[in-house]
């Protein structure tokens, strides 16, 4: 889409992906949280030091969604591709403001290990012409007040346990 904003991060799953099917279209909608984290170069210390940790909610679509579920778990180092949006909402009365990627591509981060690709077969594969319709179904998704859609696709049991899991605990960054 025009004007959109895309990015490329690095950085480990913090919490179980959570798939979800929308039920009037069969439609898969997979979502987690990545945190990223930021590393300076301390020269008194000669050495790189973690800055801050900036958590995004990752949604995929689809065969993508399908595909992160098999292959994703919490922890794992990843590099995600997508487009950043961002948001208000509202959550216990207090507003919010949610960096969120929908993502285009997923992949393991090989400088912390190896991995080996399962193609699926082309009957299960994305056309990429529904990319651009997959970013106006998240906007739909993340402001609608429908009940059948998902409101916010990371669930709020894992986004708490994000929450006390975070708690005086920092997860292992990237370099």
């Amino acid at each position: 889409m025009l004007n959109d904003t895309t990015v490329a991060v690095r950085g480990n799953v913090a919490t179980p992906p959570v798939l979800k099917v929308i039920t009037e279209t069969g439609t898969s909608l997979c979502s987690f949280r990545l945190a990223v984290t930021a590393k300076r170069y301390v020269q008194s210390e000669s050495r790189l030091v973690d800055v801050d940790t900036s958590f995004y909610t990752v949604t995929c679509w689809r065969t993508l969604a399908d595909n992160v579920i098999a292959s994703i778990n919490k922890g794992d180092g990843l590099v995600v591709l997508g487009r950043l949006k961002i948001r208000e909402f509202t959550h216990d009365g207090v507003t919010r403001t949610s960096a969120d990627i929908v993502a285009e591509a997923v992949g393991h981060d090989l400088l912390w290990g190896t991995t080996s690709l399962t193609k699926v077969s082309r009957a299960h594969r994305v056309d990429p012409d529904q990319i651009h319709a997959d970013a106006l179904a998240t906007e739909v998704a993340l402001g609608s007040d429908d009940p059948h859609l998902p409101t916010d696709p990371i669930d709020e049991e894992a986004d708490d346990d994000l929450d006390d899991s975070l708690a005086g605990e920092r997860l292992p960054a990237l370099v």
